[in-house]
């Protein structure tokens, strides 16, 4: 609803306006309708702005024009290999594979290049895909560590780094 002059009178319309939004527009990007709210006899009309919100998604975070997508994974699994596919949000669907063989540490980054979200502007460039993956059932270290090497507990310090920072 709005305030509109029609000659030395106010009166109550509702009007429409249609709204295009652009891909790869990102949260707090603001739409301007000039003159667009109300009016008042002797004043002119202000502009309506709008704000972009973003809701977030269930299984992707967005980070820029970068998506990210946490994959839980068993231990046995990340010991020799992981595939999977995955929905995109376009409902694409996209395989991820580890190389068979290659352990993937316990907190660690796939990068997918070019299937994140488009950039706002150029929207036939994307941003990449992360896909983080998180090692479960891993077996822990004892507490004197006397049977694992100096690389393994600089790579579980590392592990706990990476969770507390997701």
């Amino acid at each position: 609803m709005r305030a509109c002059l029609r000659g030395p009178f106010v009166f109550v319309m509702c009007c429409a306006l249609s709204l295009a939004v652009q891909r790869g527009i990102d949260k707090g990007h603001r739409i301007t309708f000039e003159e667009a709210a109300n009016q008042h006899p002797g004043f002119i009309p202000g502009d309506l702005v709008l704000v972009v919100v973003q809701i977030p998604h269930a299984r992707f975070m967005r980070k820029a024009a970068n998506l990210v997508y946490k994959h839980t994974v068993q231990y046995e699994e990340a010991a020799c290999g992981v595939s999977f596919d995955l929905e995109h949000l376009d409902g694409r669907m996209i395989t991820i594979t580890t190389e068979p063989g290659q352990l993937v540490p316990p907190v660690t980054s796939h990068v997918i290049r070019c299937e994140g979200m488009p950039v706002y502007g150029t929207p036939h460039v994307k941003g990449d895909l992360y896909v983080i993956f998180s090692v479960v059932g891993a077996p822990s270290l004892p507490e004197d560590g006397s049977t694992h090497s100096l690389e393994n507990k600089l790579s579980l310090a590392e592990f706990w780094r990476m969770l507390r920072e997701t």
